[in-house]
């Protein structure tokens, strides 16, 4: 669970980073439009990062649920 959670508080960073960034354009350039382009990218990369994350773990678990039913298999079988 812990590991989910770290992806809820990367999501948020992201976002609240890109949203300082855009923040400090829209300042630097006198314009109202950077926060905007800055937090839709900001939350396009953290939804890639996270998707990435789900599914890297999705990926583990169902290797590891194989690998249970492989060796279930094999210990059901008996000494050949």
């Amino acid at each position: 669970m812990a590991r989910f959670a770290g992806v809820g508080v990367q999501f948020a960073v992201t976002i609240l980073v890109s949203l300082a960034l855009g923040n400090w354009l829209d300042k630097k350039f006198g314009t109202g439009v950077f926060i905007y382009l800055a937090v839709f990218v900001g939350a396009a990369i953290a939804f890639y990062s996270m998707y990435r994350q789900l599914m890297a773990n999705l990926e583990r678990e169902e290797a590891a649920k194989r690998a249970r039913k492989a060796g279930g298999n094999s210990a059901a079988r008996g000494p050949q």
